[in-house]
């Protein structure tokens, strides 16, 4: 099997874990605008919302704050879980493909021994 086959599950929890972190840090970003604080602090919101720790310490004032507040929930979550699913789906796989791997060999152990036999049985 190519090597991107077997890691194809780890490609894609990497890809979706990027694309967590960056729309996190891009809501906020936009969190800290419209809510008038230091960026470093809507980032930190933001961090602390999208792994679901959500200590309370930093929490939307107004209409724009709790849209970007919605919007970087629901956008984010989603696609937070999707990357965990296939990083489990990788760890898994991973049993899997060693597995196959020693099928393989003992199939090809098998067949050459059979030839073996055969061309005996035949002389």
């Amino acid at each position: 099997m190519p090597e991107f086959e077997k890691n194809k599950h780890r490609n894609m929890a990497v890809l979706f874990w990027l694309m967590s972190w960056l729309m996190a840090m891009f809501g906020g970003v936009l969190f800290s605008i419209f809510e008038n604080i230091a960026w470093d602090k809507g980032i930190y919101w933001a961090l602390t919302t999208v792994t679901t720790v959500g200590y309370g310490d930093i929490t939307p004032s107004n209409l724009a704050g709790y849209v970007i507040a919605d919007c970087t929930m629901i956008l984010t979550i989603p696609i937070w879980t999707v990357a965990v699913g296939f990083a489990t789906s990788w760890f898994t796989s991973l049993h899997i493909w060693e597995e196959h791997e020693a099928a393989k060999i003992d199939r090809r152990l098998m067949h050459r021994e059979t030839q073996q036999h055969v061309s005996a049985v035949i002389k």
